[in-house]
């Protein structure tokens, strides 16, 4: 929750950096610091939700964070898998 509070502070979407935050632990509150601040520029954000290009960071960095989790759990399983099909 403190990092949620943290990007919502910096201009970035909290609940997209708590889930982060829930993977990448100390590292997320270090990226969320790292990270430059957004600036909502007035005369474009009308109060609706546009996206800024830093924002794109914050998926990236989601993105990049599945996929090492899924390659992860696929290289872990992997040896399971092929000793189940070698057995028959």
């Amino acid at each position: 929750m403190i990092n949620a509070g943290l990007a919502q502070g910096k201009g970035r979407p909290g609940a997209l950096w708590f889930l982060i935050s829930l993977l990448l632990g100390p590292l997320a509150t270090l990226l969320i610091v790292v990270l430059p601040r957004q600036v909502v520029d007035p005369t474009t954000d009308i109060g609706g939700w546009r996206p800024r290009p830093f924002e794109r960071i914050d998926w990236i960095v989601l993105g990049v964070l599945l996929a090492v989790i899924v390659a992860i759990l696929l290289l872990l399983a992997l040896p399971s898998i092929a000793h189940a099909t070698a057995r028959g």
